[in-house]
């Protein structure tokens, strides 16, 4: 990797979430099976990943896509989207408030 490039939050969610399933006996994603902490850097790492999208309708498609193979999972994943997104947006308007 090159020492110039700084990561974003979606390449390092990435990196932690395949360094978790390299070392993790209770994963196994080919089988959508995860321990605990698997599932949660999985949510973490694919919330993000949607977040970077811009256009809406591939971000909806990838999210109706995971609610037909895992709906279990596609709840946890939208719900993780909003608190990121309203995260987000809360930390928008700080930034706007301190330069006002």
């Amino acid at each position: 990797m090159d020492s110039a490039h700084e990561q974003t939050d979606v390449e390092f969610a990435h990196e932690e979430y395949l360094n978790h399933l390299m070392r993790c006996r209770g994963c196994y994603a080919p089988t959508q099976r995860f321990c605990c902490v698997g599932l949660a850097l999985r949510i973490e790492y694919d919330a993000l990943y949607l977040l970077s999208i811009e256009d809406n309708r591939q971000r909806r498609a990838l999210l109706v896509r995971e609610t037909h193979v895992n709906p279990w999972l596609a709840e946890a994943l939208k719900t993780r989207v909003v608190e990121l997104y309203n995260l987000a947006q809360g930390e928008a308007q700080e930034v706007g408030n301190i330069a006002a």
